[in-house]
């Protein structure tokens, strides 16, 4: 009871916790294995360096770790009875063991099963196994790779979470669920791809993995939490399928090298700092299925330039482009978004579908000023778009210059 008391303690302070803190066993770990040691009775008895438990079932699971050799060898039955079951904190804090063989009877593995074995650098689990618990692996700081078997069909919460050796990780397609924090603070892990099986990918799965460059996700239906990949800081392209439904709030925060998004053409709003804090997002276009851009969602990238607004959003939330510096949006004239430019003083420029915005109407106020021609020599400072260059490229030369400014001033006092 103490045990599953101390258990529901550690629940609670998950879920209260911000979204992608990594869950860490230290001192948590230390007394749930001394709590282990201490609420093992009769029914559990000795066997080598294993205490272990008859289950009901007859079969046999694994409670604690006694031994003290480096290498650690499971049976696949003790006086009789099969082994099927690693329990809950069996491994826990081990910290000389190294290597752990499982054999292919076991089916089940207990929370925090192996959490917080520092050493533990080669594990093999076995084609039985169906899930991946909470805190399995979580502090296993020298654990540089894994290979998960196809039976596998969840990685739970905090799996992998604080495997910062860990570089080598291979999900397949069975798998349908990665829990939060799945592999929060993996800060050697470079590259994901996530199998199209999966349609849940939990908050803060990958939070902090600050050397993860690649992420492939999956093409089905699939969710995403909060914090999902926040401050994966080696990150420089997400493409979101058109199959992603639903994104939580803070996905991308504090990606700082992240320059390329293709959203979903299927999202139909940000939650909020959904980009915060990107410092090198230079333009983005958001999907004309998009009605919302949630509050502080771009807040702090300070490089934002451009950013093209569809005429179906009609919400934007407080302060969704806070310290957005050198910002323009581009989008239809009359339409949500050039009021919003309007009311918050953020320059603005017209979509190219009505007259005047392609003859040197930029801002779309309908009249040609020298602030338009200003708009222009902001747009010549960054790298153009098919947005921008249909905006502001008068000469038709595929590039923004100030010989098109030029053409403006030019316009604006009834010279050409």
């Amino acid at each position: 009871m103490k045990k599953k008391f101390l258990a529901l303690l550690l629940a609670a302070a998950m879920i209260t916790t911000s979204a992608g803190a990594a869950l860490t066993a230290s001192a948590a770990q230390t007394a749930e294995k001394s709590e282990a040691v201490v609420s093992i009775n009769a029914s559990r008895e000795e066997y080598g360096d294993f205490k272990y438990t008859v289950l009901d079932d007859g079969t046999v699971e694994i409670s604690i770790y006694i031994g003290t050799a480096s290498a650690a060898a499971v049976p696949d039955e003790i006086n009789g009875c099969k082994v099927t079951a690693i329990g809950e904190y069996a491994f826990t804090g081990c910290n000389s063991i190294t290597d752990i063989t499982l054999p292919e009877t076991v089916t089940s593995i207990g929370w925090f099963a192996f959490s917080g074995c520092t050493a533990l650098s080669d594990i093999t689990l076995p084609e039985s196994v169906t899930s991946i618990g909470w805190g399995t692996f979580a502090d296993c700081s020298s654990l540089g790779k894994i290979t998960i078997p196809n039976s596998v069909n969840v990685i739970g919460d905090a799996a992998f979470a604080n495997c910062t050796a860990l570089t080598d990780i291979t999900i397949p397609d069975s798998v349908t669920t990665i829990g939060v924090d799945a592999f929060s603070h993996c800060t050697a892990l470079s590259d994901i791809t996530i199998p199209d099986s999966v349609t849940m990918i939990g908050g803060g799965a990958f939070y902090g993995c600050t050397a993860l460059e690649n992420i492939t996700l999956p093409d089905s239906p699939a969710d995403i939490g909060s914090f999902a990949f926040a401050y994966c800081t080696a990150l420089k392209s997400i493409t979101i399928p058109d199959s992603v439904t639903a994104i939580g709030n803070n996905a991308f925060e504090g990606c700082t090298a992240l320059e390329n998004v293709t959203l979903s053409d299927s999202m139909t709003g940000f939650g909020f700092e959904f980009f915060k804090n990107c410092t090198s997002l230079k333009n983005i276009k958001l999907p004309d299925t998009m009605t919302r851009i949630g509050a502080w969602s771009f807040e702090g990238c300070t490089e934002l330039s451009t950013i093209v607004i569809p005429d179906s959003v009609t919400d934007i939330g407080t302060n969704a482009f806070a310290d957005c510096r050198a910002l323009t949006i581009c989008a239809r004239k009359a339409s949500y978004a050039q009021k919003y430019a309007a009311d918050h003083n953020i320059a603005f420029a017209a979509l190219p579908d009505d007259d005047k915005a392609q003859h040197g109407d930029i801002d779309g106020d309908g009249d040609i000023t020298s602030s338009d021609a200003l708009s222009i020599l902001r747009l010549s400072t960054q790298p153009p778009t098919d947005e921008t260059l249909a905006i502001a490229d008068l000469d038709g030369d595929k590039a923004i210059t100030s010989g098109d400014a030029l053409a403006v001033l030019r316009l604006s006092v009834g010279m050409d």
